[in-house]
């Protein structure tokens, strides 16, 4: 792995202190937008394969990792506006998006409202399909993974019941992988406890919005798109990807798959980095 990126914090004007990793790059510059209850650093694997060719940007979200978590009611419009009040304190005049589960979301939203701030969006594990088709059980499943994340463990006594936990959520995460999030997701408490760095009831939030439509967004987004998708997801197969696809009517979408599940920037950062550069270089994006 390539030398690790810089910390830093910035304060917004949407009243968000954020902390963001930056990887300093002479090329096109990169915007990583986390999952819900991930955290910025978890993007380094696939940075490590894009490093020097790019300038880099890890965000932790609101109600995750070390950026605050302000009472809202964290839609994907609220986030897309952090991103927004982000790009314009880094005075980042145009931006590649790559967006992961809620991070794809916020892209997506982002890229329809703000088509002159958004080079190109990449969704990595691809889009959430009942953001776009809302099929009753797949609905019924994501408001019960919303409720199971908002009761979920706020402390445990051990780090190795952190990792158990951990092991238990990710089952197809490497040990190493488990490792990384444990050691940069979750924090030792006052008390000598460990506890999750993003907000349960925050992330719950977040979830419940998942079904929320974005056709209407999609149908105005301009700028180059890719679907990277795992062949191994249980999220989203490559013929539901295709029908999401015909969504977006001012863009191709192009749609790449790769040896994953569904969390492609640990799984496999090696071929998601090569997806984004095949993805720049067909669009002349460098």
């Amino acid at each position: 792995m390539t030398e690790g990126p810089v910390e830093k914090d910035i304060d917004l004007s949407t009243g968000l202190h954020m902390h963001y990793f930056e990887w300093q790059g002479s090329g096109p510059t990169l915007v990583f937008l986390h999952p819900s209850s991930g955290y910025g650093r978890m993007w380094e694997f696939t940075a490590s394969h894009l490093s020097p060719d790019f300038h880099m940007y890890a965000l932790e979200q609101r109600g995750h990792g070390d950026s605050s978590k302000p009472d809202g009611g964290y839609t994907g419009e609220e986030y897309a506006e952090d991103l927004r009040a982000f790009m314009e304190a880094r005075e980042i005049g145009q931006a590649i998006l790559i967006g992961h589960s809620l991070g794809g979301r916020v892209a997506q939203i982002f890229a329809a409202t703000y088509p002159r701030l958004t080079q190109a969006v990449v969704l990595a594990a691809g889009p959430h399909y009942e953001s776009f088709f809302q099929v009753a059980p797949i609905v019924d499943s994501v408001l019960q993974n919303a409720e199971r994340m908002r009761s979920a463990p706020r402390e445990f006594d051990t780090e190795e019941e952190v990792v158990r936990y951990n092991q238990e959520r990710y089952p197809a995460l490497s040990g190493e992988a488990i490792s990384h999030r444990v050691q940069y997701n979750f924090r030792r408490l006052p008390d000598g406890k460990y506890g999750p760095k993003y907000d349960p009831l925050r992330v719950a939030q977040g979830l419940a919005h998942i079904p929320d439509d974005l056709t209407r967004y999609a149908r105005t987004v301009t700028c180059p798109v890719a679907f990277v998708i795992g062949n191994r997801s249980t999220q989203i197969t490559r013929p539901e990807a295709e029908k999401v696809a015909v969504c977006y009517q001012e863009t191709k979408v192009n749609i790449y798959e790769v040896e994953a599940g569904n969390v492609l920037q640990v799984e496999n950062p090696g071929a998601l980095a090569q997806s984004i550069r095949e993805f720049v270089d067909l669009h002349s994006l460098n």
